[in-house]
């Protein structure tokens, strides 16, 4: 009774919460619907001149050795429709909700992640592929250290996922050499 007449001084805020908290309890405990976050890669790796995307649903790595070569988690070669004058990458299959541009970047082999307005670029230096900040400036990709909610990133209005990936970061603070 005192919820009820909280909840109507407050015009249903308090109601309003309630549902958003047994939503987000539901989506815990079940699987979650799928929107652009599933189109992201969990992680990214590059060695010997080959780019590797890892999704939930599996793994595309780009070969650039000789000539471009897609391969799955399988070594199976996925076939793929390249546009030369967009440089933009159809990929058949199960594969296909995925969005590539390839081509070639002052000299250097370039693949650029496209989905959902944003995009990566990377940029092949040496044998390494490497994140393309702005004009000649690269970051070598490096593994994000997280902890916990994998696969429930979007608990919490996705805060989670700043969670998880926060944390970790408070070991490298130094408490006692701050002013």
């Amino acid at each position: 009774m005192i919820l009820s007449g909280i909840n109507f001084v407050s015009k249903g805020y308090i109601s309003s919460r309630f549902s958003t908290i047994f939503k987000e309890a539901k989506q815990f405990f079940t699987k979650q619907e799928s929107n652009f976050i599933d189109n992201l890669p969990l992680s990214i790796s590059s060695s010997d001149k080959k780019l590797k995307f890892i999704y939930p649903d599996g793994i595309i790595e780009f070969d650039v050795n000789q000539n471009l070569i897609i391969y799955d988690e399988n070594r199976d070669i996925i076939k793929y429709e390249y546009d030369s004058t967009t440089g933009k990458l159809k990929l058949f299959g199960r594969y296909s909700d995925k969005h590539f541009v390839y081509g070639i970047y002052k000299g250097m082999n370039m693949i650029i992640l496209e989905d959902s307005g944003y995009n990566i670029q990377f940029v092949l230096k040496g044998d390494k592929f490497e994140i393309l900040i702005s004009d000649n400036v690269t970051r070598p990709i490096s593994e994000i250290e997280a902890i916990g909610f994998k696969g429930k990133e979007r608990l919490g209005s996705s805060r989670a996922y700043i969670w998880s990936r926060t944390l970790p970061l408070i070991k490298n603070i130094h408490y006692l050499e701050r002013g």
